[in-house]
């Protein structure tokens, strides 16, 4: 006879949603630089916080990441005479500065996806917590 209702997982031989180790996690395509940081960040987490899903956000945060670096490392190389009295040089300049910050958001952007940014992980909400709250009398509450 059969059994009514829904099949088991058993039966089905669902066995849940795995968790990629986060040595089977490992980047595809990456150079020496952006394999370091995704060790870093995968390294700074738990075992089982980044699923096979976070693949290309995390690839992408490690590309963006050294693209970054090098950038920064081109401009402060820039020779700020040089800058200051050929006008070429200086729309060059403000290119790259803007390239910079517009780079800088996408992996604030990125950070955040991943939940890896300091503001995502830490305890309490920037100046207030559910536990401060209430502990001053309200105004209306002073007549009583």
């Amino acid at each position: 006879m059969l059994q009514r209702g829904r099949k088991s997982a058993d039966v089905v031989g669902f066995s849940g949603l795995s968790v990629v180790d986060k040595k089977k996690l490992e980047p595809i395509g990456l150079g020496f630089e952006e394999q370091k940081i995704w060790n870093a960040v995968v390294n700074d987490n738990a075992a089982d916080y980044f699923s096979e899903t976070y693949r290309p956000l995390l690839e992408q945060y490690c590309k963006t990441v050294v693209q970054i670096r090098d950038l920064d490392k081109l401009i402060s190389e820039m020779d700020m005479r040089l800058i200051m009295r050929n006008g070429d040089a200086m729309r060059i300049y403000k290119e790259m500065k803007s390239l910079l910050l517009s780079e800088t958001r996408v992996m604030l952007a990125l950070a955040a996806s991943l939940r890896i940014t300091k503001q995502s992980i830490s305890e309490s909400v920037a100046g207030t917590s559910a536990k401060g709250r209430g502990k001053e009398s309200k105004p209306w509450e002073d007549f009583n």
